[in-house]
């Protein structure tokens, strides 16, 4: 992604989908990126820092998606 980073990535993609999901997957956020992230109520987010287990990214994208498949139906 030259030019961007998964923040700006995510901003960009929340300006065309408002309700997308977002999972971001960083060694590098700190306080402030989450803040970012989170300062748009109107959609799931989570910040996972790496080091991550498989077991929990698996986790907990598939606890974002299936809040979206709730609020879905």
């Amino acid at each position: 992604m030259p030019g961007m980073n998964g923040l700006v990535l995510i901003q960009d993609a929340r300006k065309r989908m408002p309700d997308l999901p977002v999972l971001l997957l960083t060694g590098y956020a700190d306080a402030s990126v989450r803040d970012r992230l989170m300062d748009d109520t109107s959609f799931d987010a989570v910040l996972l820092h790496k080091p991550v287990s498989p077991e929990e990214l698996v986790a907990r994208a598939g606890a974002l998606l299936a809040v979206r498949a709730h609020a879905a139906n």
